[in-house]
């Protein structure tokens, strides 16, 4: 019964004015007027739209609050973009902070993934300014109420962990549904159980200067992911981080992540046409590649994952001027 509700929630509760890309079990919609993730349904499963809808985006130059610019799941273009369905499963949200005296133009990306289930970001920002650099920040800001469909209450297991690289935040449910989203570039921001939103400057200023880890404690709280970054004059800067959502056997255990699902993560970041283009980049002008292999075994000891993690050996976020 419960996905056959979550089925007629799937075709008749999205927003009319929203892109949709799914790979059959993983079904996203974006707004097209502001580029918020409207709803994130895992077979059958919304995970962000019980209770308090809360799956935002935003942006700010520096540390400066004034600057400060939201776009709500619920509406409202602060930050105006332009957004482009360019293919079955993905989306692209395109446009230019040019306020401060600030001239950054950015593609941010929302890919489902055809070999997990999992959601990818991207963020190509630039600095249009030929003379002087800036520091620019974007964060995705999230409220998982996954646990209500499965009659539990709103509250989630909020923790940060790591995988040989992979920093993962993460919120279960009591039943064990978990959303997590992880990024192998080191100069992303992390942080699960607190705040429960972003939706200040002052928020998003106290989000990277002491991200929190919430170690398992079981609260409504939040999951967000944040870039912080300096650009050069003319200079360009790409980051990817990915999110996935599974069934964990484990759900009261601080730190126990779903290994399979954590990993997976890592070969969707890897498998992106924006990594293939790095790794391009760097074969072509760049120095050598050294490169370092990671192998995660999952908890039933069944099944090895091995990646090569090429990227850690140059840093990740590759940059590159005009």
């Amino acid at each position: 019964m419960l996905r056959i509700v979550a089925l007629v929630v799937l075709i008749f509760g999205f927003s009319a004015q929203a892109e949709i890309i799914t790979n059959g079990h993983l079904t996203i919609t974006i707004r097209n007027d502001n580029g918020a993730i409207d709803s994130y349904v895992m077979d059958g499963v919304d995970y962000f739209g019980q209770g308090a809808h809360v799956s935002d985006w935003g942006v700010q130059i520096g540390s400066d609050t004034s600057t400060f610019r939201i776009n709500y799941t619920n509406g409202g273009t602060a930050i105006p973009v332009s957004v482009t369905k360019v293919s079955a499963n993905q989306v692209d949200v395109t446009g230019i902070i040019n306020w401060a005296g600030k001239n950054v133009s950015f593609v941010r990306s929302i890919k489902v993934s055809d070999s997990q289930n999992a959601m990818l970001f991207s963020y190509v920002l630039t600095n249009n300014d030929l003379f002087d650099p800036v520091e620019i920040s974007v964060f995705e800001t999230f409220d998982p109420d996954q646990g209500i469909v499965s009659g539990g209450g709103y509250e989630t297991y909020n923790d940060v962990v790591t995988f040989s690289g992979l920093r993962v935040a993460q919120a279960v449910s009591e039943s064990g549904l978990t959303f997590m989203i992880g990024t192998t570039d080191s100069r992303m921001t992390l942080a699960a159980g607190s705040p429960f939103r972003i939706s200040s400057g002052a928020g998003l200023n106290s989000f990277f200067a002491s991200p929190y880890d919430g170690e398992g404690t079981f609260d409504d709280e939040g999951v967000h992911i944040g870039l912080r970054v300096t650009l050069e004059a003319g200079e360009e800067t790409t980051s990817v981080a990915a999110a996935g959502s599974a069934q964990n056997t484990d759900a009261t255990v601080a730190g126990d992540a779903i290994s399979d699902i954590a990993t997976g993560l890592v070969a969707d970041i890897l498998e992106t046409d924006l990594v293939n283009r790095i790794i391009k980049t760097v074969q072509d002008e760049g120095p050598s590649v050294t490169t370092q292999e990671v192998t995660t075994t999952d908890t039933g000891g069944a099944v090895e994952y091995s990646f090569l993690l090429v990227l850690f050996a140059f840093g990740w976020g590759m940059r590159r001027s005009k």
